[in-house]
């Protein structure tokens, strides 16, 4: 019966801790360790400004599809794949299909 009331009182609390675990993983003990999870946390914070200025390029060619606007995507979807963030492929098939909205001449 004792150890029934000790795991109710426990449960509640890895109940709560639970996510926070989730979100930020283990500390690291080793001191190579601990250098991969600051590089990982530095380039992660770049790969997202990264891809976040891909969708608003591609989103801003969408509403007003002009060739100067293109010219931008290109460029930054061309950044992309050279930092590994999105595959080549993806972003021809990407730029194909937006420069298929500027209007011709």
């Amino acid at each position: 019966m004792i150890v029934n009331h000790l795991l109710f009182d426990i449960i509640p609390h890895i109940v709560q801790v639970q996510p926070l675990l989730e979100k930020s993983q283990f500390m690291p003990i080793l001191d190579n360790a601990k250098k991969a999870l600051r590089h990982t946390r530095r380039a992660t914070i770049v790969n997202n400004r990264v891809k976040s200025e891909v969708q608003t390029a591609i989103k801003s060619m969408t509403h007003e599809p002009s060739l100067g606007q293109w010219s931008i995507v290109s460029s930054k979807l061309d950044l992309a794949v050279k930092n590994h963030l999105i595959h080549v492929n993806k972003a021809a098939r990407l730029k194909s299909r937006l420069a298929n909205l500027i209007p011709n001449k």
